[in-house]
């Protein structure tokens, strides 16, 4: 949470994730979900959150390619683990609401300020909403 929210205030402020905030919620989520499944035999769950990290993560390597932050594609892995510990349509949702979120900021910002198409948006704070609500809601 504190890392998170770390990452939210810088990526407002210079629409940057930096390497050593996303790299420690990586390490944060994978140490949490490892102990979690090893103490609680849930060991089908931190698969599907592996599985659900590569999975995500790949994508957002390729929309990076596509012109997409780099920063975004280093985050979401550990949102996308996070949010497939709970279960497949929770990484659905909980992705899914962060690009919700991030479009109408988006929009708000073409329509609002005459931002044009390359004007830089900053999506890891909607990812991080996103995949926070959904995860609360099910916890």
């Amino acid at each position: 949470m504190l890392v998170g929210t770390a990452l939210l205030l810088v990526d407002v402020a210079v629409k940057r994730l930096p390497d050593h905030l996303t790299a420690a919620a990586g390490l944060g989520v994978a140490v949490l979900l490892c102990l979690s499944a090893a103490t609680g035999g849930r060991w089908e769950a931190f698969g599907r959150a592996v599985l659900s990290a590569v999975v995500v993560g790949a994508v957002f390597v390729m929309l990076a390619l596509l012109g997409m932050g780099l920063g975004d594609a280093k985050l979401v892995p550990s949102l996308a683990a996070v949010l497939g510990w709970h279960s497949w349509s929770a990484v659905f949702w909980g992705i899914g609401t962060g690009l919700l979120l991030g479009a109408v900021h988006a929009l708000v910002m073409a329509v609002g300020s005459g931002a044009g198409r390359k004007a830089e948006v900053a999506l890891g704070p909607a990812l991080l909403v996103g995949a926070l609500t959904v995860s609360s809601l099910l916890s």
